[in-house]
């Protein structure tokens, strides 16, 4: 293609704009549409979601859940505390009983 056709092709894109008239859409189509979308999503809703989008049952679970947590991590520590306790106190009765005695390099 040479640059005079380019520019005729060009010239007769341009040309077909020219009867193009701006298109209106009837009224309140933005507002039916968002009615239509809002039944839809009534309809999709479970009792459930109604449920949990209420503030404050939100927050209630989300206290809970939260103190649950606390209460589980400090019970871990605790019995992760105890049991070291409890394995030094093993070592050291097991070292007793057999008479196994055995003294720091500091000891004198």
């Amino acid at each position: 293609m040479n640059n005079r056709n380019v520019e005729e092709e060009i010239s007769k894109t341009l040309a077909s704009f020219d009867g193009v008239q701006k298109v209106d859409a009837p009224p309140f189509l933005y507002t039916r549409i968002r009615a239509g979308i809002s039944a839809r999503m009534a309809k999709r809703k479970s009792p459930i979601m109604i449920l949990l989008t209420k503030p404050a049952l939100s927050f209630t679970i989300l206290f809970v859940m939260a103190a649950i947590n606390f209460y589980l991590i400090t019970q871990i520590n605790h019995t992760h505390t105890t049991a070291s306790n409890n394995k030094d106190l093993s070592i050291q009765n097991f070292a007793k009983e057999y008479g196994m005695v055995s003294y720091s390099f500091y000891d004198k």
